[in-house]
């Protein structure tokens, strides 16, 4: 009971850290409707020798906009 309890918490929390996030930057545009934008994204993993790099190709401006007022970037570290 107390760890689905912590798990519905910290999702909520979550949740509305990131609704917040994006409402600053956003004002206009619910964390429901970013999530709907950004669900149809490709996600591409490419290598060249020993190095791999993963991340979206192409994003529409609204997919853009969406991702730069999160925080995030298009691409993970090179692992």
């Amino acid at each position: 009971m107390y760890a689905s309890a912590t798990v519905l918490y910290t999702a909520w929390l979550l949740w509305s850290w990131t609704e917040r996030t994006l409402k600053r930057k956003l004002p206009e545009k619910s964390l429901s409707e970013a999530l709907r934008l950004l669900e149809n994204v490709p996600w591409v993993r490419s290598s060249a020798g020993k190095s791999i790099r993963e991340g979206v190709p192409r994003l529409s401006g609204k997919q853009e906009e969406v991702l730069t007022a999160l925080g995030a970037t298009r691409y993970l570290p090179v692992v």
